[in-house]
């Protein structure tokens, strides 16, 4: 697990940002999020931008890796909150490029064949969010 400050807003204290791999509870986890558990999800944003970052990116029945973010909070306290919920392995961000499809955000993020350079997607990728407010 990686934690950060971010920039715009240091009074919100750290992001704790984790990938668990292996995971074996997926359905139950799309479930609560879904039917909006408030243990899960905390968020004041557009319903719609929810609901559609959900079927894009969310965690569908056959998840094996996930990607969790937690707002607040100190590392230990955040990542004993996020393996208490998650059964699956937490291993380093470092091994996300294993997991990411390329072809997907691409295919999401429309960024017009640029997807060979990861980097360059990256900005894409970044570009889009920025604007699209997801």
């Amino acid at each position: 697990m990686e934690s950060h400050i971010i920039d715009l807003y240091p009074d919100r204290g750290q992001i704790h940002i984790a990938l668990f791999r292996n995971v074996t509870n997926s359905p139950e986890l799309r479930r609560r999020l879904v039917e909006r558990d408030p243990t899960l999800s905390c968020a004041l944003v557009n319903a719609s931008l929810i609901t559609q970052s959900l079927r894009r990116f969310g965690i569908e029945d056959t998840s094996r890796d996930i990607v969790v973010i937690k707002v607040g909070g100190e590392a230990a306290e955040a990542e004993a909150f996020m393996c208490k919920d998650i059964s699956g392995d937490l291993v380093p961000l470092s091994q996300l490029a294993e997991v990411r499809d390329l072809k997907r955000i691409q295919k999401y993020y429309q960024t017009g064949g640029h997807g060979d350079d990861v980097n360059l997607l990256m900005q894409l990728v970044t570009g889009a969010m920025a604007l699209k407010g997801l």
